[in-house]
């Protein structure tokens, strides 16, 4: 009779634990960022905006630096005909002029770097808030990013889906670097 009862709360104590295991297990998914953004049309609008700053400010770049060398040759040539003070006036000059070429530099790189945090935040905000929305329609307990993981099964990925729920059909994207010749 002990060894029946035994048994009996065994299978129960199995079965009990079975269920709850069950129950408590989280639903995981991911999203491929890049792969939803690159289907945006904001996304691609921001690129060509970035792409026509970045262009502009390196061609100034490209000019201050003209300007710098040529007024360096300038200084080359004449520079074993002048007196102590113009050599030290032109060398001040050029040393001014190298300064400033070294800031613009920097002050174009924060403005890049501001420019695209200014148009990207917002679509990056957007794309978070449908993974949210979806979330919470479909029961998910986590989303991870695919470039984070270290495998991953086409099964588990929502992209297509957030990209559906921001009314974008999904294209197939081949990734660059990739040759898949037919």
């Amino acid at each position: 009779m002990k060894k029946t009862t035994y048994i009996l709360l065994l299978i129960l104590l199995v079965s009990f634990t079975s269920n709850v295991l069950a129950q408590t297990s989280p639903k995981v998914r991911f999203i491929d960022l890049q792969y939803v953004a690159q289907q945006l049309p904001a996304f691609k609008k921001a690129q060509k905006d970035l792409s026509a700053l970045r262009k502009q400010l390196e061609s100034e770049l490209l000019n201050k630096q003209g300007e710098l060398k040529k007024k360096f040759g300038a200084y080359e040539k004449e520079a074993p005909t002048m007196s102590d003070l113009i050599r030290a006036s032109r060398e001040q000059e050029l040393k001014r002029l190298q300064d400033e070429l070294v800031k613009f530099d920097r002050t174009a790189r924060q403005q890049t770097m501001v420019k695209e945090q200014q148009l990207l935040s917002p679509i990056y905000k957007s794309i978070s808030k449908n993974v949210e929305a979806y979330s919470a329609e479909k029961q998910i307990d986590f989303v991870l990013r695919k470039d984070q993981l270290v495998y991953d099964t086409k099964g588990f990925n929502i992209s297509d889906d957030i990209l559906r729920k921001m009314g974008i059909t999904p294209k197939k994207v081949t990734p660059k670097g990739s040759n898949n010749k037919k």
